[in-house]
């Protein structure tokens, strides 16, 4: 990964600022933006926390892979970390207007990264992009239709972008973690940490919460020549958890 340069979506989110710091280990540059570096002061905070990485408060996918191409002269791993917590709703209870929210944060948004970036990977003949999505979808999820649905579709457009780039040596894959990994999943003031613990320990003697560095190791082995032959796979990241 060494000279590789990444961007990192919504690093403080989900699986991001693992998959950050373990790119950076790795040898690359990593630029990573997330919504709360609007904030000069928070972000100087974090620029500070982790000097290894390049923070940006540029939020626009389009001009986030244009400045890094701009600035690096390249592009070459893009992690389209996407995130939204879920609002558990019974589904006539559920407005059109959540789910067309829910589908701009988690589906078109990667969309508007992939196709920024697909570009400069042609031209480069190489590249990786990683969208990081949930394994909610696979099988469903009862009342959770606007958030099983906008991830799902972003799934599915992991995969059509994967066999579109894929003659281009661009490799194109998806994460997808379940409730073991983020605390979006089980947000406080949905259930109460104490409840989430006890619901993942139920499904199964081996469940736990994933390590940081578990998250990371895949975020970085997606990133590297290792997954070459990977393309269009959604990899559960969920300890088990059906």
């Amino acid at each position: 990964m060494r000279g590789k340069v990444c961007i990192v979506t919504h690093v403080t989110a989900s699986i991001g600022q693992a998959g950050a710091d373990a790119l950076a280990k790795a040898g690359a540059k990593v630029v990573v933006s997330d919504a709360s570096f609007a904030d000069a002061k928070k972000r100087e905070a974090y620029a500070k926390a982790h000097p290894r990485l390049k923070v940006t408060a540029t939020l626009d996918p389009e001009l986030l892979v244009e400045e890094t191409v701009a600035r690096h002269k390249r592009v070459d791993v893009i992690v389209a970390n996407a995130s939204l917590a879920p609002k558990p709703a019974q589904i006539e209870k559920t407005k059109v207007k959540e789910l067309r929210e829910a589908l701009e944060v988690l589906a078109i948004e990667p969309f508007r990264l992939a196709k920024a970036a697909s570009r400069h990977m042609k031209q480069q003949k190489s590249g990786k992009i990683i969208f990081v999505t949930s394994d909610a979808p696979r099988y469903g999820l009862a009342n959770h239709t606007v958030y099983c649905t906008a991830q799902g579709t972003a799934n599915a457009l992991m995969g059509t972008v994967a066999q579109e780039l894929a003659g281009a040596n661009v490799q194109v894959n998806a994460i997808a973690p379940a409730a073991t990994v983020a605390p979006t999943y089980f947000p406080k003031e949905m259930m109460g940490e104490t409840t989430a613990e006890k619901v993942i320990v139920k499904k199964g003697k081996g469940m736990r919460k994933a390590k940081a560095a578990e998250a990371g190791a895949l975020v970085a082995f997606l990133a590297g020549e290792g997954s070459d032959f990977l393309i269009g796979e959604v990899i559960p990241f969920a300890g088990g958890w059906i």
